[in-house]
């Protein structure tokens, strides 16, 4: 997606890099739970243009195996629930 890495799941954008970012697709909650950590941010392609329910971890949230693994398993989670596309 936009010419780097991504992974869909039926069809639907769920996790992917953009430069030296890492996102995420998460449901309201997720995305409110996420917002919580300190560099959370939207994932914006464009400049300011961000893509709802897309945020990108923070470099500390991806130093922690555990926790990436934890974020990216819930966005799967969610993406999941869509229909396909």
């Amino acid at each position: 997606m936009f010419g780097h890495p991504a992974a869909f799941v039926n069809g639907n954008l769920c996790v992917g890099t953009f430069g030296n970012d890492v996102f995420v697709r998460l449901d309201d909650s997720g995305v409110r739970a996420l917002s919580k950590i300190q560099g959370v941010r939207s994932f914006e392609p464009m400049p300011g243009r961000p893509m709802k329910q897309y945020l990108v971890l923070p470099p500390s949230l991806l130093k922690d195996a555990v926790q990436s693994k934890r974020w990216v398993r819930r966005s799967i989670e969610y993406v999941l629930t869509l229909p396909p596309k």
